[in-house]
């Protein structure tokens, strides 16, 4: 949109030049009383567009901004009206240009007050945005903002100025007008540059993920949030949207302080509590920069955020049993291949035989060689590996699942068994890339939660196709 709106103004300020030049080849014939109006209409629509662009770098209520653009653009009509039925105005060629030239004070001093109503406008706009830039990038972005306001405005009342007293006329409020389109473009693409949308975290929103993802700003608001946060949002009746990450989640006083005084983009782990369900999550907080070194944004993931019971995939109530729960649980997972890495083969057996009723396709490996080998062959669902093996780190090997290249490697889930306790490991995790955990030994119920999360997405991509 705002790209639209710059080549408007764009063509708006070669309309102003080549105005200009017609009604000085064209004077003084009637048609250069037309000209000036049509030019007069083109600066009111070249002052409001400055106004409507800036507003986005300045984030002020729609409302303020167009109640601005109203009174500017009536303003406009009304003087206009006013120069065509004012007795003894006249058009008048001087110094570089063409103006007009009223014969009563009141007329140039709505004049004034037109031109000097812009320059005010532009200045609370800029006091509004002044007040929020306490950050480098912020203080940069103000510095354009401010030359873009003061080459627009000084430009509209020097030429007022000079029309009121009979000075040598000069177009000022053109040559102006070009040097404060050239600002404008550096503020919005710097601007751009600096602004976090949506598009910038495609890996993050990727409709595949089954975990939660918040993106913060600089100042830890929820901005956006993935598919799952949106379908948890609705179930729980919990809005996460415009709420500050520490007002959804309670953080001990050491987990508050590292959120709120971690600097730099390497990762970290927390544990928070989830006040509007009653249990604890793990979260991974993962910063991004911009140029200065400052926090632009933050992602954060969230894990065990879902209460499985409450949840209409499964459709399992509390005093369901285990065979229940298995029962809803097989319209998911039915034929959904399963790959195991571990190296104890006793587990390898344990494992499998739990998987059984899930009714999966099961296919082991005692290592990361057997592991590669198997995904050369095979397309899986879903891959639990050992994050704890006497031949290998299970982190090793899920890293060279991930860098082995293609959609399927960098997106295929990848869940961790562990006998560690989560806080002590989650680092370690996230650096290899899993998606989710299971702890040792395996639970039916807590197995059953982890397939489903993960496994419904293809049942309704099957479905789709």
């Amino acid at each position: 949109m705002e790209s639209v709106r710059f080549r408007v103004l764009s063509c708006a300020m070669a309309a102003l030049v080549l105005l200009y030049v017609l009604q000085n080849l064209l004077y003084p014939g009637n048609i250069c009383f037309i000209l000036y109006g049509i030019e007069r209409f083109v600066k009111a629509l070249v002052m409001c567009e400055v106004i409507v662009l800036t507003s986005a770098v300045i984030s002020v209520d729609r409302k303020y901004t167009s109640l601005f653009i109203s009174i500017l653009s009536y303003l406009a009509v009304i003087l206009f009206f006013i120069d065509t039925i004012t007795p003894g105005g006249r058009l008048v060629k001087d110094g570089l240009g063409v103006y007009f030239v009223s014969g009563h004070l009141r007329q140039q001093a709505l004049y004034f007050v037109y031109y000097a109503f812009y320059a005010v406008i532009l200045i609370r706009l800029a006091v509004y945005k002044g007040t929020a830039a306490d950050r480098k990038r912020e203080k940069r972005e103000f510095a354009l903002l401010i030359l873009t306001y003061v080459f627009s405005a000084a430009g509209f009342v020097i030429e007022q100025f000079i029309t009121a007293y009979r000075l040598p006329y000069i177009p000022v409020a053109t040559a102006f007008g070009i040097a404060a389109l050239i600002l404008l473009k550096r503020l919005l693409v710097y601007h751009q540059s600096i602004t976090v949308t949506p598009e910038d975290f495609e890996k993050e929103f990727d409709s595949g993920r089954r975990d939660v993802v918040f993106i913060l700003d600089s100042g830890l608001n929820i901005i956006y949030q993935n598919m799952r946060a949106g379908v948890l949002s609705q179930l729980y009746g919990d809005e996460y949207t415009g709420r500050r990450i520490t007002d959804v989640f309670s953080f001990s006083r050491d987990a508050c302080s590292q959120l709120l005084n971690a600097t730099g983009e390497t990762a970290f782990g927390l544990t928070a509590d989830y006040t509007q369900m009653g249990r604890q999550v793990n979260m991974v907080i993962s910063h991004r920069l911009d140029d200065f070194g400052e926090i632009l944004a933050t992602v954060c993931y969230v894990y065990n955020m879902e209460d499985f019971e409450a949840t209409d995939i499964l459709s399992v109530s509390s005093e369901e049993n285990d065979g229940d729960m298995i029962e809803n649980a097989v319209e998911i997972t039915r034929d959904a291949r399963v790959l195991i890495v571990d190296d104890d083969m006793l587990f390898l057996n344990t494992f499998s035989r739990i998987l059984k009723p899930y009714e999966v396709l099961v296919t082991r490996a005692a290592g990361g060689r057997e592991a590669l080998d198997a995904i050369k062959n095979h397309i899986f669902d879903i891959i639990f590996v050992s994050y704890e093996m006497e031949n290998g780190s299970g982190a090793d090997i899920v890293s060279r699942i991930r860098n082995a290249g293609g959609d399927y490697c960098g997106s295929v889930p990848i869940v961790f068994t562990t006998t560690a306790d989560i806080n002590d490991v989650f680092t370690g995790f996230l650096e290899a890339g899993f998606n989710d955990y299971l702890e040792k030994p395996v639970s039916g119920r807590a197995l059953g939660s982890v397939l489903t999360r993960w496994l419904w997405a293809r049942t309704e991509e099957e479905a789709a196709g």
